[in-house]
């Protein structure tokens, strides 16, 4: 009786053991699959949040394009001069000017002048490293009302700017240049600064586009790369993307 006694005690202790077993292993299975989500969780947040950062910028962009583009057409129409900047009526009223006040609400005209706080004094480019001061550019700058800086700059004469001689950029009259929120930080090329050209049809066109000249924004020494690009086409690569900053 003794030596059964001993067997089942024994007995009850390798099972005991073994459910104990089991339950350490099961705890350690429920803390590592919990630490799993948890760290899954925050690297899922960061490129959350990374992506919602870099969004704000794109929406600004779009809004920004969409509006100066049906803002420029129906300017054109009502001057009855339908898809051309080169109008006779446009030229004597001075397009620049007169298209700021009564189109896009500017609420601060620092003129074509150097200087006037409209810009960020500095702005790094996409890969790192200051530029210029585009406050000390030329070209007329202004404040929208919904708080882009925005510098239009005039060439004086048509210029071609199409690798296959075709429109709309066979004929550029001036640039684009807009920082989508304004003075307020990032400052940066290809984050919150963009730049187009502007045509004699009245489109505005991304600078990098294929049929650019100056290059595609995937090859160029502008290019859209923060490893080795200066960011100066990103606009061209956000709405190629269909309007996502996806570097």
């Amino acid at each position: 009786m003794g030596n059964e006694d001993q067997n089942i005690q024994e007995s009850s202790t390798v099972e005991e053991k073994k459910v104990i077993n089991k339950k350490l292993i099961i705890a350690v299975i429920s803390v590592v699959v919990v630490a799993a989500l948890a760290v899954g969780g925050y690297f899922g947040y960061q490129a959350y949040k990374e992506y919602t950062y870099k969004q704000q910028f794109v929406v600004k962009l779009r809004t920004f394009y969409e509006e100066f583009s049906a803002r420029l057409n129906s300017y054109l129409a009502a001057k009855g001069c339908p898809k051309n900047l080169t109008c006779e009526k446009i030229v004597k009223e001075g397009f620049y000017d007169s298209f700021a006040k009564e189109n896009l609400g500017a609420m601060k005209i620092c003129g074509v002048k150097k200087g006037g706080n409209c810009m960020p004094d500095r702005y790094k480019i996409l890969r790192g490293g200051l530029w210029a001061n585009m406050n000390e550019w030329d070209g007329f700058k202004f404040l929208s009302s919904n708080g882009a800086s925005v510098i239009m700059k005039n060439n004086g004469t048509c210029r071609n700017y199409s690798v296959e001689n075709k429109a709309p950029l066979n004929c550029v009259l001036g640039y684009i240049f807009v920082d989508v929120n304004g003075p307020v930080d990032p400052n940066i090329y290809g984050r919150d600064l963009f730049y187009f050209y502007l045509t004699k049809s009245g489109e505005i066109v991304p600078m990098g586009v294929k049929d650019d000249k100056v290059g595609y924004w995937k090859t160029s020494k502008g290019k859209c790369d923060p490893k080795d690009g200066n960011g100066e086409q990103c606009a061209a690569r956000i709405i190629e993307q269909n309007w996502k900053m996806n570097y």
